[in-house]
């Protein structure tokens, strides 16, 4: 049994926004769309490919409630990459009333927001 997972399916690092002049950029000049449980902040980045960072304060509970929340948000992002337009960077940041939403609810929710967003 291979255990092999595609190069486009995954979550490699090249698409994480990781440094902190990067987030900076796009907390400055990035359009922000919200909704009653996300807020997306998107920044064309020019660099040819699409990144996201999702970011989850500690205001949302203890660590396995934060994890859990970024798992899903990992997870609709990873199968959904396509919906995200090439060279943009996306900082997606959940409201604590994520919580209380089922994988499919946020999954609707998030993805109706980016098609919102990139209109």
């Amino acid at each position: 049994m291979d255990n092999f997972i595609p190069k486009d399916h995954g979550f490699p690092k090249d698409e994480r926004i990781r440094k902190k002049r990067d987030f900076e950029k796009v907390f400055s000049y990035g359009r922000r769309i919200r909704d009653k449980y996300f807020l997306i902040i998107c920044h064309k980045s020019g660099l040819g490919k699409q990144r996201v960072a999702i970011v989850v304060g500690k205001r949302y509970g203890n660590a396995y409630l934060r994890n859990k929340i970024k798992r899903k948000m990992r997870e609709i992002y990873r199968m959904n990459k396509e919906k995200f337009p090439l060279s943009t960077d996306c900082i997606i940041i959940p409201h604590k009333s994520v919580l209380s939403l089922s994988f499919q609810e946020i999954k609707e929710d998030l993805l109706h927001l980016l098609k919102k967003a990139y209109e």
